[in-house]
């Protein structure tokens, strides 16, 4: 157990799941993308709209370390996606 009181493997497993939906979720956005069913600006915007939640709730101290990792994972998601136009 770590000092969380959280097994080592279901740490890893949760992980893992985190790793997974993002990467399917990135992949998902693209194809919508690609397939001309929602405008990269479009997507964003959607993503930069969630980032600003998360620093909101940075600021209202909701859970701020998961915020704040979160609005940082989505600003790096905004930016590869800006990154990636044809």
């Amino acid at each position: 157990m770590s000092e969380s009181g959280i097994r080592q493997d279901d740490m890893v497993k949760h992980l893992a799941q985190g790793e997974a939906a993002w990467m399917l979720v990135e992949t998902l956005m693209l194809a919508l993308v690609d397939r001309g069913l929602i405008t990269r600006e479009d997507l964003i915007s959607m993503v930069e709209d969630v980032c600003a939640t998360k620093k909101q709730m940075v600021a209202e101290h909701q859970h701020p370390q998961i915020a704040s990792v979160a609005a940082g994972l989505l600003s790096t998601l905004g930016n590869s996606l800006a990154a990636s136009r044809k």
